[in-house]
């Protein structure tokens, strides 16, 4: 996960519907690219 908030990620991935991992996948692209911990 490259450092990104584990219960940010587990609470999008448990509470968001529909296509949740491209979802998730996208938010850990923009992170990754720099985007901040309180951002994400």
């Amino acid at each position: 996960m490259n450092g990104a908030p584990r219960l940010a990620v587990w609470l999008l991935r448990y509470l968001y519907g529909g296509d949740r991992d491209a979802f998730v996948g996208d938010l850990l692209e923009q992170f990754a690219e720099g985007r901040s911990s309180a951002w994400f």
